[in-house]
């Protein structure tokens, strides 16, 4: 089966490391399938927004682009220069606050395209209606009942269940 190398938390860091001080440009490493690159780009912005970078063939003129914001989560198309040469990408990121989750849904896109071969944008449309609860959540505060409940869950763990399992049972 082939592997994808990338993005993962150390593509971050490395572009991290060598991310622009210009609004307009970006750190990039490819993304690998088997150790070759295909074609997929990870980057970093001077914003420090982890992104991930999917070439795009041109729209039928009967169809939209794509443009998805969730909370911290975007994935639009545009057009980028890269080295000199426009190229029309789907462009993810997150902000750096979700780095973490961006990674998951990153190589879950990632993989549909160059792994299972979907076209990029019904592979973001479709990686997304499976993210969008986590995405677009409120997350609001626990209520008092909430916070009420989990204490007392808690509670008794730590009173009955765990000393009965011995702390070297314990993860």
């Amino acid at each position: 089966m082939s592997e994808l190398d990338g993005p993962n938390q150390a593509f971050w860091s490395s572009l991290r490391q060598s991310r622009p001080q210009a609004r307009n440009e970006l750190s990039l490493l490819p993304v690998l399938l088997d150790g070759k690159p295909c074609g997929i780009m990870t980057a970093m912005s001077a914003d420090n927004r982890p992104r991930l970078l999917v070439p795009l063939e041109p729209l039928p003129s009967n169809q939209d682009a794509i443009y998805i914001s969730l909370k911290g989560l975007t994935i639009k198309e545009t057009t980028l220069n890269l080295k000199g040469e426009p190229h029309l990408v789907l462009d993810a990121s997150a902000e750096p606050t979700e780095e973490a989750m961006f990674t998951v849904v990153a190589r879950e896109l990632a993989r549909a395209v160059t792994i299972l071969g979907h076209d990029p944008r019904v592979a973001a449309t479709s990686t997304i209606k499976r993210w969008r609860a986590f995405w677009s959540a409120s997350r609001k505060p626990l209520s008092f009942e909430e916070k009420l409940g989990l204490f007392a869950e808690l509670y008794l763990l730590n009173r009955l269940l765990i000393p009965r399992l011995g702390n070297s049972d314990v993860v």
